[in-house]
């Protein structure tokens, strides 16, 4: 049986068809421009020798200040995962103290009462003496603030000294901002780079306990099998993070987990099955959004959690193709606008810690004005870009 489709119907779906399709071009044009010139990044090289060899120099300071502090360095933030935008002048590196490591998350002293992204960290016998100052009475229990206060003055009297000493192309300054202590380094009084060091304590074994639901969760082809055992077999990190909760009786003993190195390889790798993959391409591009459309409240964590979200959604390698980068970035914007309106407030999930909600800190008026500014950018997105632009 044939069925004949009237003209005008036929005319107007074609119609439909060119306008979207042209329109999908457009905006790949307006956001390819805006990747290309707005979020160009300069002297990313040259930076990272400079600001790599100065961390080295004061890990040697403090190592040699205070034995217990000899630490790894591990690299991260949007430099080292290729998502930077504009300007080099940001670095942050965790620094795992290497006696502190251990093989599995810790579970004595946990109760009821502690969140489940934080944990305590109880000394092994051997090590209650040496870490007494910075333990409780019982010389059990490691204070996360007590880590931070003793690193951040090793930081100080390190750069103290360098500054003293004359023979650096910068002056340094510092502020404690937990779970990093930031290094800015100053030049001719204007500052060049804000350095985050973050002393951490390395846990060796995946918490297959804490990420049951990210486990669990059925993929749609991301991550694929091989990248999860690959995450699955890395290493996690407790960071000295203050818990919000000023009363909490055990807030200064408090370690919240930290899956950075797990973050790092899923941006890195999901890269490779393509050359022309448009995932990192989108997470920049809205990372630029999140500055240059002053989406005040929001944080760059948030933006990077919802791509992840959208990766693993749309896990197709198809639906990320070059040329249908304004179709995801679009998608993403969406997601975020209806993580903003959710009913009980502001909701977006921890990727691997789904019960935890990482929105929680954007207040009323700032979801009210962030959902307004998103809604015109999805009404005419190109028009947004034009008057950035």
């Amino acid at each position: 049986m044939t069925f004949l489709v009237p003209s005008n119907l036929l005319l107007s779906f074609i119609i439909m068809a060119v306008s979207l399709n042209g329109g999908q071009c457009g905006l790949n044009e307006a956001l390819s421009k805006y990747l290309d010139h707005d979020l160009k990044v300069s002297k990313t090289r040259e930076a990272k020798v400079e600001i790599e060899k100065v961390v080295k120099d004061v890990m040697g300071r403090i190592e040699s200040a205070d034995r217990r502090f000899k630490m790894g360095l591990e690299f991260r933030g949007s430099i080292y995962e290729k998502l930077k935008i504009k300007d080099a002048d940001e670095f942050d590196f965790d620094l795992p103290i290497t006696k502190l490591t251990i093989d599995e998350a810790p579970r004595s002293g946990l109760t009821n009462d502690i969140p489940m992204e934080y944990t305590t960290y109880k000394l092994r016998p051997a090590l209650t003496e040496e870490w007494a100052d910075l333990a409780d009475k019982d010389n059990s229990l490691l204070s996360a603030e007590r880590v931070v206060q003793k690193f951040s003055t090793l930081v100080k009297q390190a750069t103290d000294d360098m500054n003293a000493a004359g023979d650096q192309k910068y002056k340094f300054q510092f502020k404690t901002n937990h779970p990093a202590v930031t290094i800015i380094f100053k030049k001719d009084d204007k500052v060049v780079y804000n350095v985050d060091l973050a002393p951490v304590i390395e846990v060796k074994k995946w918490p297959e306990n804490l990420t049951t639901g990210w486990e669990k969760r059925k993929k749609k082809g991301w991550p694929s099998e091989d990248l999860v055992d690959s995450i699955k077999a890395s290493s996690v990190y407790l960071v000295p993070k203050l818990y919000k909760d000023k009363s909490h009786a055990k807030r200064d003993f408090l370690w919240r987990f930290a899956f950075n190195k797990a973050e790092k390889k899923l941006l890195l790798d999901s890269e490779k099955s393509t050359d022309n993959s448009c995932r990192r391409p989108v997470v920049r591009i809205i990372k630029g959004f999140l500055v240059d459309f002053d989406w005040r409240g929001l944080r760059s964590y948030h933006i990077k959690t919802i791509l992840l979200h959208e990766f693993e959604t749309y896990g197709d390698i198809n639906k990320w193709k070059r040329e249908q980068t304004g179709e995801r970035v679009l998608s993403a914007v969406r997601r975020l606008k209806s993580c903003l309106e959710a009913r009980d407030g502001p909701k977006l999930k921890h990727y691997f810690l789904p019960a935890i909600n990482i929105m929680a800190g954007v207040n009323e008026q700032q979801r009210i004005e962030l959902v307004a500014k998103l809604r015109d950018f999805l009404e005419n997105p190109e028009a947004a870009l034009s008057k950035k632009n």
